[in-house]
Parts: structure tokens; C-alpha cells; sequence
């Protein structure tokens, strides 16, 4: 910049075009949908691991229950 434009009072930057803004705000936009799309996406992956290991871990603990019960013939033996 020259010394002239400073002497007349105008700010640094100034000359810079006021057109990019639009852009600039269309930009904004996409990252913020972008990043609110990848936090729901992630969100819900979060959830359905939560879900899937639970109905996993609850099936690995009847499996495990049913192999240690015992057999429904000593079950009925022990009733008389």
C-alpha cells in the first residue's frame, strides 16, 4: 500500500472487494451442514453400537445360562 491511501484515512484492507461475502457465506453454510450431518450420522452409529452390544451381551449371558442349567429330567428328581 502507499503511503497516500494511508495519509487519507482509509484502513488497511479497505481496498479489498466486498463481493467474496456471498461466497464466503455459502461456504459457511455448507461446512455448518456438513458438520451437523456428520454429527448426527455419528450419533446415531454411537447408539446402535450401544443397542447391538447389549441385546449381543444379553444373548451371550442366557447362552452361558443355558448351558449351566441343569438337565430337566434331574430337575423333575429333585421335585419328588
Amino acid at each position: 500500500m502507499s503511503t497516500e491511501t494511508e495519509a487519507q484515512g482509509m484502513a488497511p484492507g479497505a481496498h479489498v472487494r466486498t463481493q467474496g461475502t456471498r461466497r464466503s457465506y455459502l461456504i459457511g453454510l455448507g461446512y455448518a451442514v456438513v458438520l451437523t450431518l456428520a454429527s448426527y450420522i455419528l450419533a446415531l452409529a454411537f447408539g446402535i453400537f450401544v443397542v447391538g452390544l447389549l441385546v449381543f451381551g444379553s444373548m451371550i449371558i442366557m447362552a452361558h445360562l443355558n448351558h449351566n442349567m441343569m438337565p430337566m429330567d434331574r430337575l423333575m428328581q429333585m421335585q419328588r
